[in-house]
Parts: C-alpha cells; structure tokens; sequence
C-alpha cells in the first residue's frame, strides 16, 4: 500500500490549520487522548500536542481525501471533528494502528494495510459516519456542514 503517493507514517509536513484552529485547552480529563498513557509515550504537554499536530495533519493530509467520500446526513462527517472527543479519540487510535500495519516490511507484513482496513478503518469510521454517530448534529441536508457538539449529559 506504500508507493509514491502514499504517505508514510510521520512523514507530514507541518501545515497551516487557520481555518480550524485547536480547541481550548481543557482542565478536565483527557478521555480525548486515552491512548497516550502507553508507557511508550513521553508525559509532557509538549509531547501530547505534537501528537494532535500530527493526527491532525494524517486526518486532513490522508483520512480525509482517501477515505470521507460524499458527505451527506446518512453518512456526516464534521470538519471540527478534533472538538468532539469521542471522535478525537477514535480517530488517535486509528492513527495509532495506521502506524503500527501500514508498514508492509514491518512486523505486520504484507497484510498490514488490509488488516488496518478492514479490522480499524471500517469499523470506526462506520461509527464516527452513522447516522446517530458523534456527527449527526453536523450535517444539514446534503450541501450544508454545521459543526454542533452534543448537549452535556443531564446532572442528577
């Protein structure tokens, strides 16, 4: 699945997201980025944002123009998708297994790609694209994208 076009994992540029600008910081939990407890990973502020810059630049650069086709009310997708943190999240650990199969002389071999594809892209993306998904609010009609995070959860 590498070739000329293809992208390699952290092989992206830095890029300018003026147009969809990082949300605020937040001073709760970070359910957002659950997967950057991996021992692997360094705990610093610094090092988490290099980590969105890069997913936010594999979801724009790669995600994005291969794989978001048409986008309508049966199938949304949100262009802040990073406010959403169920999709911010999904969308790392994609980014994480991309990483992980893509590389085919590897240790996930020659059907790296097609496990990504089918076991990681597949499912996650028919969830974050349902209908009832993270989106939904997102969509109006076929033509219009409108960026909506769901209403907090009531308090008892």
């Amino acid at each position: 699945m590498t070739g000329a076009n293809s992208p390699e994992p952290d092989q992206f540029p830095d890029i300018d997201l003026t147009l969809d600008p990082p949300p605020a910081p937040s001073t709760g939990p970070r359910a957002d980025l659950q997967h950057l407890d991996s021992p692997h990973f360094p705990d610093s502020a610094a090092a988490e944002q290099t980590e969105i810059d890069k997913l936010r630049s594999w979801v724009s650069d790669y995600l994005v123009p291969v794989w978001v086709h048409s986008v309508s009310a049966e199938q949304p997708w949100c262009t802040s998708w990073q406010e959403h943190d169920d999709a911010l999240s999904s969308l790392h650990a994609l980014y994480r297994a991309w990483q992980g199969l893509i590389n085919t002389e590897g240790d996930a071999g020659l059907v790296g790609p097609s496990n990504w594809i089918v076991h990681h892209l597949g499912p996650i993306m028919a969830r974050l694209r349902d209908p009832r998904g993270p989106f939904r609010r997102c969509v109006r009609g076929t033509t219009k994208i409108e960026h909506h995070l769901p209403e907090p959860a009531p308090t008892a």
